[in-house]
């Protein structure tokens, strides 16, 4: 058997093949994205709307994250499916759709990532400034302007910049009718320093939390035992006076400024419920950022310093389609994650939920 990267003689019959799984695959998690991704979003934008208590400014930058992965599912996940399509059918007449496919890519793709930046900022604001509100909604207001603004600008760029490749995607000799040239290098570095972004506010919040910790303290005021000796109680009409001797506890009065009693081992346990709450969250928006993006980044720089055969070719292509599809789950995760693990949303959907099963 020789070698899988320059195979000639004996490929088609396996390059078929290989194409049904990779076909399969990228429609499989299409089709997941468009269903899943349309109605998780749906459902958050709705949810989030209908409930008074969801209208914060924290809460808008998830809305908007949720509008940009709905424009995802509903419009791009389709529109990359017939393109797949047509590619598969080898119809010469799918530029256009490329096209498309290519604008709602981007805008969604950038839009994600800003939003997901945003997102990390505001909540470092939020913990290491919880009484700063007053300007909180202005400034979520401008940030989801900018990041829209922004993602149209990069769309409409790279589309007018990257105009004479997608000519060549009517040629048969180049088979994959969605070619992740120019826009995929435009993401590369808005990925990078998104990535960044979240992982140093994240890291800012852990250590905001941990010096929090460190500052409650654990000891409080308690009430001393005094000793009382010959103390004569006040005279009443209905008692007669009464001789004790004894131990009491001081009047309630003498304790001034009593907190509550924390002991060392109740601190240690908070304090590591809290950074375990914290470092879990802050593993699913990394693993998702990360897990999803990092194949179709590594591909695109093993192209840049591989010089693949005919065969190799074909393979790097294929594997880039479905790095660009893998990349459009988030679409679909993104609603479990930043909706379903917050407190406030969860709450509102098992109200909803159990007012149409009429609990």
């Amino acid at each position: 058997m020789g070698d899988p990267w320059t195979l000639n003689t004996t490929s088609p019959c396996r390059l078929e093949q290989s194409s049904a799984r990779f076909v399969i695959f990228n429609y499989f998690l299409l089709c997941f994205t468009f269903i899943i991704g349309t109605s998780a979003n749906l459902l958050v934008c709705w949810v989030a709307f209908r409930a008074k208590s969801l209208r914060t400014g924290s809460n808008a930058l998830l809305v908007n994250l949720a509008a940009g992965d709905l424009i995802r599912s509903f419009v791009d996940s389709p529109v990359f499916l017939t393109v797949l399509v047509l590619r598969e059918r080898r119809v010469q007449s799918g530029a256009v759709l490329c096209r498309v496919q290519q604008l709602t890519y981007l805008l969604c793709s950038c839009a994600q990532l800003l939003t997901l930046a945003a997102i990390s900022v505001e909540r470092f604001q939020t913990i290491a400034f919880p009484f700063s509100t007053e300007k909180r909604k202005g400034r979520i207001r401008i940030w989801i302007l900018i990041i829209w603004i922004f993602a149209v600008t990069i769309a409409v760029s790279s589309l007018l910049l990257s105009f004479p490749s997608c000519r060549q995607l009517n040629s048969p000799k180049l088979r994959p009718l969605h070619a992740p040239s120019f826009d995929a290098y435009v993401l590369i570095p808005i990925w990078t320093l998104s990535v960044i972004l979240i992982a140093v506010n994240y890291l800012r919040i852990f250590i905001v939390v941990k010096q929090h910790s460190n500052k409650i303290f654990d000891s409080g005021v308690h009430p001393s035992l005094c000793v009382v000796s010959s103390r004569r109680l006040p005279q009443s009409s209905a008692l007669e006076p009464v001789r004790v001797d004894g131990t009491y506890p001081c009047p309630a009065s003498e304790i001034v400024g009593a907190v509550c009693v924390l002991t060392p081992k109740a601190k240690a346990l908070g304090k590591a419920r809290v950074e375990g709450k914290l470092a879990k969250r802050l593993g699913y928006i990394i693993a998702n950022v990360v897990l999803f993006w990092m194949p179709l980044l590594l591909l695109l720089a093993l192209r840049l310093l591989v010089n693949c055969s005919e065969c190799c070719s074909w393979l790097m292509w294929e594997l880039e389609t479905s790095a660009t599809v893998l990349t459009c789950v988030p679409a679909a995760v993104d609603p479990l994650i930043y909706t379903l693990l917050h407190r406030h949303f969860y709450t509102e959907f098992r109200r909803l939920f159990c007012s149409i099963l009429r609990c």
